[in-house]
């Protein structure tokens, strides 16, 4: 018998043939038209999971399903639940800034506890033991110090953290006696946040020289002086939902002290009911995007 007309490969040769052509199948390109035609037809018509998801098309076939996940929009998939990315991260954090801001502080009388995080500094003069002392009578009626004496006191260069935590005191309890009956945000938070919105507010400068520079007028330096005293930190800042005079600034807009850093606080959700006006804002002092701590 003669030789034959071709020549016998080796069986591995064979196999890398076949596997190479088996590819070649998987990743042969589809035709342009093709595929604007069905991004068209998808974003024509509403998502149907038989159809669109290839997973719960498989099933609906009687197929082989393959390993991967359902599609975002599917309502089979466990994170996304049929919503979009962006729905998703939103109510994630809207999540967070309700377990956030619903913490529960227990019998006054007793030692205060805070079950939410908060900031270390918020810790160190809310959170701590209630120490009650017997007043001696002396016939002699006590001097009602006013807020005002508290705070130039506070102001003074011989200022103590105690008479700072004090006045912080008062004016939280001020406030909680006028506060209206709230069911979804705790008083004490509610208190808490009018207080750091008055301390940090803008006031209408005087003088010329204050409105030239705001970061330097008497005003943002009593603000700044009182805040840094209550927290001992630069970088508590608020948010200001609206503002009066919209004609000319952004809004919702982010209001810092000088020096200071940013931390997204948006009182517009964590607290609902809660309305603070702001007076008129300083261009100079507004910024529109966060600046990260």
């Amino acid at each position: 018998m003669g030789r034959q007309s071709q020549t016998r490969l080796p069986v591995y040769k064979g196999l890398q043939y076949r596997v190479a052509k088996r590819a070649q199948a998987y990743t042969r390109p589809i035709s342009r038209p093709l595929i604007q035609r069905a991004v068209k037809d998808i974003s024509q018509r509403a998502f149907d999971p038989d159809k669109d998801c290839i997973i719960c098309r498989a099933v609906a076939r009687n197929q082989r399903k393959p390993h991967r996940k359902h599609d975002p929009r599917c309502e089979s998939n466990t994170k996304t639940r049929g919503h979009s990315a962006t729905e998703v991260a939103s109510n994630r954090y809207s999540a967070y800034l309700k377990r956030h801001f619903s913490a529960r502080m227990t019998d006054p009388g007793k030692e205060k506890q805070l079950t939410g995080g908060t900031t270390p500094g918020v810790d160190q003069y809310l959170v701590r033991t209630v120490k009650k002392y017997q007043r001696l009578d002396t016939g002699k009626v006590p001097v009602m110090e006013t807020d005002s004496a508290v705070a130039n006191k506070m102001l003074a260069p011989t200022s103590s953290l105690q008479e700072v935590a004090i006045f912080l005191e008062k004016s939280i309890a001020t406030r909680l006696k006028q506060a209206p009956p709230n069911k979804t945000v705790p008083p004490a938070m509610l208190a808490l946040a009018a207080e750091i919105m008055d301390q940090v507010r803008h006031k209408k400068p005087k003088r010329i020289a204050e409105s030239a520079s705001p970061p330097q007028g008497q005003s943002f330096k009593q603000a700044k002086a009182r805040f840094d005293a209550i927290f001992g930190l630069n970088n508590i800042v608020y948010t200001v939902p609206y503002v009066m005079d919209s004609r000319r600034l952004i809004d919702p807009h982010f209001h810092s002290l000088a020096g200071s850093k940013f931390i997204y606080m948006d009182f517009e959700v964590a607290f609902p009911n809660l309305e603070l006006a702001t007076v008129s804002c300083d261009p100079s002092s507004i910024h529109p995007q966060p600046i990260p701590c």
